[in-house]
């Protein structure tokens, strides 16, 4: 799906952009499309300082599942005993 948009770039960013397009000698558009979805990656991307790492959560998964298959696992109403003592 595509979708036409009328913007109305203000004179200073309309040089530089315009610059910027003559440089890369692509139209205007496609740089300025360019920059939009580079905008929504970064956008995508950005990371909640709370969130761990991928590496670090796979890390976690798979020792988990090594657990599991080595029997290392115990009864959830085990892991509750004693707790309110």
């Amino acid at each position: 799906m595509s979708r036409t948009l009328t913007i109305e770039i203000p004179g200073e960013l309309d040089r530089r952009l315009v610059l910027e397009a003559e440089r890369r000698q692509i139209p205007l558009e496609d740089l300025v499309l360019q920059f939009i979805a580079q905008s929504f990656q970064a956008f995508e991307d950005e990371v909640d300082e709370d969130d761990e790492p991928k590496e670090l959560v796979l890390k976690s998964l798979r020792a988990s599942l090594q657990d599991i298959e080595e029997g290392k696992i115990l009864p959830i109403e085990d892991l509750w005993n004693g707790i309110d003592d």
